[in-house]
């Protein structure tokens, strides 16, 4: 067990090595953004660093019936991959990210619930 920096130029990556053996990629920079909307509702934002999986990376979990492909993290200019959820104020979903070629990855900064991450919609708990 134990964690191994990626030299580069971009954001903080690691690779950490599990109890199993199995290399986790952990991330500096993930982050969980929260906006309510006028409508009241909440609008979660999963933001990734851009070379953080090589290849698509979905989020999939409850929102989503855990089904791939339905939310994938589009990149964006500014060197960061993204994808929103919208959901009533206080709904917990977890959720898992998946890369290219089936890797199953977990954010290491949220909630955790099992093998799962938990978000919850709601601004009070940031």
């Amino acid at each position: 067990m134990g964690e191994y920096a990626l030299a580069g130029k971009g954001p903080s990556v690691s690779i950490r090595v599990t109890r199993s053996g199995k290399p986790g990629v952990c991330f500096a920079e993930a982050v969980i953004r929260k906006r309510r909307q006028k409508n009241g509702m909440v609008t979660v934002t999963w933001v990734l660093p851009a070379d953080v999986h090589d290849g698509p990376v979905s989020v999939v979990g409850c929102f989503n019936n855990w089904t791939p492909g339905m939310h994938v993290l589009g990149k964006r200019s500014n060197g960061t991959r993204s994808v929103s959820w919208t959901a009533e104020p206080g709904t917990q979903t977890k959720f898992r990210y998946l890369g290219h070629g089936g890797r199953w990855f977990n954010d290491p900064d949220v909630l955790r619930f099992g093998d799962d991450s938990v978000v919850v919609a709601d601004l009070s708990r940031d």
